[in-house]
C-alpha cells in the first residue's frame, strides 16, 4: 500500500511550468475535516541536504561527464556555490513553514557544504536517521515520502538552461511545493478544467518576486484545518447532497470586486459529509461575500460538459474583527448544471479566462 501511496505521490508532482498547492488534503474521499485529515508527526524534523553525484555518470548527475563538478551553478545571473544554494534556497523555503503554528519545527542538520549521495532515490526511509532534500541536475520536484509521517524526503533539480531552473524565486517555490505535498497536500488543480490554472484564481500564489516563498491563502488554511494554525476569520457551512461522496466536490468562496464581478478567492474540499470550511487572515479590501459548490466535475472530473452546481447567499465579512460565519446550508444536486460560461453568466462570478 505504502509504495503504491508512494509512486502515486511521485508521478502525481512532478513540477509544471508553474506550481500550485493547497487545502487539498489526498485521501480525501476516506477522510473528513473532523477525523482529521492525515498529518505529518509533530515534533522537529531534522534534515540534511544531498548532492546527486554518482559513482557512474546520469543526466541528473550534478557532475559533468568527464568527473568535474557542475558547481558553481549560475543562478539568478552569477555563480552560486553548494553552501549558497542551501543557505539561499533550501533553508528559507523548508524552514518558512516554522512560522505557521504546524506544531512541527524543520531544523537543519548538515554542514555548510551538505553531503553527496551516489543513489538518487534512496530506498531506506531515511539518511540515518535524518529527512532530506535530495538536489539534482534538470528542472523540476518530486515528493518521495507522502504517507511517511515521521520522515520527509523531497528532491529538487536545478541548474537547468531552460530559463526556470536558474531562478532562486522558482527553486524556493519547487522545494516549498514539495515539502507540502509530504505534509499531506495536493494540487489545486487536480483535473482539466482551464480555469483552474495560474495566474487566475488569486489562490495560485508561488514567490513574491523577490525570492521569499509566501505560502498561498488557501495552503494556510489548509495548515490550519490539519495542523491547528490559527486564522483570524472562519467561514464554514454545510452542503445537502448525494452527489459528493467521492470525497472531490468542492466549495469555492468569491469576493465582490470593484469591477462588481464576483472572483474566486479560496478553494476547499467538500467532505464526504458535506461539510466546508474557510480560513483566512482578515481580508483587506473585500467584504462582500459568497459561496458556490460544485461535484467533482469542476475539478477532477472536468469534461467541459454542464456540470451541477449551487450559490449560497450573499453574506460579509468584517475587515477589521476576527470572526466565525456559520453559513446556511446548500443543497446541490443536478437540477442547476451549467457550463463555465453558463454558471458565469447566471451568477455573475468570473469563470471562463
Amino acid at each position: 500500500m505504502l509504495k503504491r501511496i508512494l509512486l502515486a505521490a511521485m508521478l502525481a508532482v512532478l513540477v509544471l511550468p508553474v506550481l500550485c498547492y493547497g487545502a487539498l488534503p489526498y485521501w480525501r474521499n476516506t477522510q473528513t475535516y473532523s477525523t482529521p485529515y492525515w498529518k505529518m508527526n509533530t515534533g522537529t524534523k531534522q534534515y540534511k541536504v544531498l548532492f546527486f553525484e554518482p559513482t557512474t555518470w546520469e543526466s541528473a548527475s550534478l557532475k559533468n561527464q568527464d568527473g568535474t563538478s557542475k558547481f558553481p551553478l549560475t543562478i539568478d545571473g552569477s555563480e552560486w556555490t553548494k553552501t549558497q544554494v542551501i543557505s539561499n534556497i533550501i533553508r528559507p523555503a523548508v524552514e518558512s513553514y516554522n512560522n505557521y503554528n504546524t506544531g512541527i519545527t524543520f531544523t537543519y542538520a548538515g554542514d555548510a557544504d551538505g553531503d553527496n549521495s551516489t543513489t538518487r532515490y534512496p530506498s531506506n526511509e531515511s539518511i540515518g536517521g535524518y529527512s532530506y532534500v535530495m538536489i539534482c541536475y534538470g528542472s523540476g520536484g518530486y515528493a518521495m515520502s507522502m504517507g511517511n509521517a515521521v520522515y520527509f524526503k523531497t528532491e529538487i533539480l536545478m541548474g537547468s538552461q531552460n530559463g526556470l531552473g536558474n531562478s532562486s524565486s522558482w527553486l524556493k517555490m519547487v522545494n516549498s511545493e514539495e515539502l507540502v505535498h509530504d505534509m499531506g497536500f495536493e494540487h489545486l488543480k487536480v483535473g482539466s478544467n482551464p480555469s483552474i490554472a495560474a495566474n487566475k484564481f488569486p489562490f495560485y500564489l508561488g514567490t513574491d518576486g523577490i525570492g521569499n516563498v509566501p505560502q498561498s491563502p488557501d495552503m494556510r488554511g489548509g495548515l490550519d484545518v490539519v495542523y491547528g494554525y490559527n486564522s483570524p476569520v472562519k467561514v464554514f457551512g454545510h452542503v445537502n447532497s448525494s452527489l459528493i461522496s467521492n470525497g472531490y466536490a468542492e466549495a469555492y468562496l468569491a469576493f465582490l470586486d470593484t469591477d462588481g464581478v464576483y472572483k474566486l478567492y479560496h478553494q476547499m474540499p467538500l467532505d464526504t459529509a458535506g461539510y466546508y470550511e474557510f480560513r483566512m487572515p482578515i481580508p483587506a479590501n473585500y467584504t462582500t461575500a459568497k459561496v458556490i459548490v460544485f461535484t467533482s466535475k469542476f475539478n477532477k472530473d472536468y469534461d467541459g460538459t454542464a456540470m451541477p452546481y449551487k450559490v449560497g447567499q450573499v453574506f460579509y465579512i468584517s475587515n477589521t474583527q476576527p470572526g466565525n460565519y456559520a453559513l446556511s446550508d446548500i443543497t446541490l444536486d443536478s437540477n442547476t448544471s451549467g457550463t463555465l460560461q453558463q454558471i458565469q453568466d447566471a451568477t455573475n462570478i468570473k469563470m471562463v479566462y
